[in-house]
């Protein structure tokens, strides 16, 4: 919540994300110099009808965003197993029409997009304790075989946020879970040497957190 209000910066990026589903934006520039427009779209390949769908791909193909992120993933343990939940959906809610949809998205609008899992999100620090309790290779592996590969995807954005605000549950989920953090990147990156893997979130006490050293 606190990094989608941090990321409503564009009056003229908002038209093209109420078109798209509430999504958020951001755009970062990277060592290459190349600028990544960033769009964060919310449950928008989850239940959603074909037409609808299509009207997304469509709307954010012809802008000028260059990274689609599909947020938000989460971990949960029931029954002995592993679940991922897609905004609270079982990942066979995707349509089967996902993959071409998103497929298209990346090649047939000139400058190829890219397009991104974020896992965690605001109040979903569950999922992070999920993924410790299970085993990072074990989520790394069952993510790759029922969402990363099926879906094409090209990384995942690590969004670990706490359950209230403030820079002290900042500071202590981070210290509760940076490990894992850099566990979860380096056996993504082992799986997939060409992919990224981001870190989020963007906020103003996230931000301020960030901003001064601190013994992580």
């Amino acid at each position: 919540m606190l990094r989608r209000k941090f990321l409503r910066s564009s009056l003229s990026a908002l038209a093209v994300a109420g078109i798209a589903g509430a999504p958020c934006l951001a755009s970062e520039t990277w060592a290459n110099g190349k600028t990544r427009r960033i769009l964060y779209v919310l449950g928008q390949f989850s239940q959603a009808t074909a037409a609808s769908m299509r009207a997304v791909v469509d709307t954010i193909g012809g802008s000028s965003f260059n990274v689609l992120v599909l947020s938000f993933l989460q971990a949960s343990i029931a029954g002995g197993k592993l679940t991922l939940l897609y905004n609270g959906n079982e990942i066979s809610s995707f349509s089967p029409q996902v993959p071409a949809l998103l497929g298209r998205l990346r090649t047939a609008f000139g400058e190829r997009k890219q397009t991104m899992l974020s896992i965690g999100g605001w109040q979903h620090l569950p999922t992070f304790e999920a993924i410790r309790s299970f085993g990072v290779r074990t989520f790394v592996r069952q993510l790759t075989e029922k969402v990363i590969n099926p879906l094409g995807l090209d990384g995942i954005d690590l969004d670990l946020e706490p359950q209230t605000g403030g820079l002290d549950q900042w500071m202590a989920v981070h210290h509760e879970y940076g490990k894992l953090l850099a566990d979860l990147t380096n056996e993504y990156k082992r799986v997939y040497p060409s992919h990224r893997v981001t870190h989020a979130p963007i906020s103003p006490v996230a931000a301020e957190f960030y901003a001064k050293p601190a013994a992580i």
